[in-house]
């Protein structure tokens, strides 16, 4: 899909947002991600359709890079996690897009991002469905790595590993924790 296609579709919807361009892939990985893998970026101008979330600190993003001259959907962003869109199905896309818009913006979806501050790394990310009762991917999920995160380092755990840095957020709420 093409940036104007899904601006209509967000129009339609009356769903506000706004646009930021990029010179490159690389510049707008940087922009996104604490610790960017820029290896292998496009050497193209990328858009991001940018939808506000009220929680201050991340922001949904759509990426557009420019191919052929038409800024063509690459991804959709929810702060650092990445919802990898790549193997959904032509006729579907549309509506599989609006359904993640839709889960974000109404707040069931929560995402938790680690990142290693000693290593300079991305560790890992997970997106809780709070709608879902999923022992894996849904609220209950979500509460137990909550209170694992916030549990302190034992005596062992403070002097062998590194300094993680966790981001919890959904449309509404952001938290950090260092530990």
């Amino acid at each position: 899909m093409t940036l104007s296609e899904i601006q209509k579709m967000l129009d339609k919807r009356e769903i506000k947002y706004y646009l930021r361009k990029y010179e490159s892939e690389k510049d707008f990985l940087k922009h996104i991600y604490l610790f960017p893998e820029t290896e292998g970026a496009e050497e193209c101008h990328v858009c991001s359709l940018v939808i506000p979330c009220q929680n201050e600190f991340k922001d949904m993003e759509l990426q557009f890079n420019k191919i052929d001259g038409v800024y063509t959907f690459i991804e959709i962003l929810f702060g650092e996690f990445c919802f990898e869109m790549f193997d959904h199905e032509e006729e579907y896309f549309a509506d599989d897009l609006m359904h993640i818009i839709y889960q974000v913006i109404t707040g069931q979806i929560v995402v938790i991002v680690r990142n290693d501050l000693d290593k300079k790394r991305w560790v890992g990310d997970a997106c809780f469905y709070l709608s879902d009762d999923d022992p894996v991917f849904g609220e209950p999920a979500f509460f137990r790595e909550l209170e694992r995160i916030q549990m302190p380092k034992n005596f062992i755990e403070e002097k062998l590993t590194s300094k993680k840095q966790y981001e919890i957020y959904s449309y509404n709420s952001y938290q950090c924790i260092i530990r």
